[in-house]
């Protein structure tokens, strides 16, 4: 797994809304290119993306 330090940021357009964007290379690199199907988990400091169609072999797994 690659990790990266990012930070939650507001969401444009609103002045109390969470938002975390991912938008880089290392999403393609790990099998996750445009029109890609995924699954979002939330949990307590816990966020994990998941291909649909093969939810065991890519996981990008981002933990507070």
């Amino acid at each position: 797994m690659t990790p990266r330090l990012m930070k939650i940021v507001r969401n444009p357009g609103s002045s109390d809304t969470p938002c975390l964007k991912i938008a880089n290379r290392i999403l393609e690199a790990n099998g996750f290119v445009i029109g890609t199907p995924i699954r979002v988990s939330y949990g307590r400091d816990v966020v994990i993306i998941t291909k649909q169609s093969d939810e065991n072999e890519n996981c990008l797994l981002l933990q507070a």
